[in-house]
């Protein structure tokens, strides 16, 4: 089974520390912005690349 590129898009104001805490962190592995996306969001289990998008702009990927 082949993994998949999921794109999330998230919207609201309170989401804006997502933005600053997890994708301009840059002392944070891929495991742990994973681990944080997914308190806001379920992610796919098996892994599979996310692009998330906060009010239809590009923030990151996990």
């Amino acid at each position: 089974m082949s993994k998949k590129c999921v794109k999330i898009n998230l919207t609201g104001e309170e989401l804006g520390w997502l933005r600053q805490e997890v994708f301009c962190n840059q002392a944070l592995s891929g495991e742990q912005r994973r681990r944080m996306v997914k308190k806001i969001t379920p992610l796919p289990a098996d892994g599979s690349r996310v692009d998330v998008y906060i009010d239809g702009e590009f923030v990151g990927a996990v």
